[in-house]
């Protein structure tokens, strides 16, 4: 299976600060999510919880790497 990176202009992620936290990456995260797939989520400030319209449910995180 192929995956594709999808890159962000570093420059709108830092447009308002030096850096972005997984929380806040998130939190950004968020509201594309909602508009592209079905289902019930919400957001704990930690993780984003997601429930298919078919039951099967999904925590979505993010951890910074070096």
């Amino acid at each position: 299976m192929k995956t594709e990176t999808l890159r962000l202009p570093k420059e709108k992620i830092l447009e308002e600060k030096d850096s972005i936290s997984p929380c806040e990456l998130l939190f950004e995260l968020l509201p594309l999510l909602k508009d592209y797939f079905e289902g019930q989520m919400s957001f704990d400030g930690e993780k984003i919880s997601y429930i298919l319209p078919n039951g099967r449910k999904f925590i979505i995180s993010a951890a910074e790497t070096a």
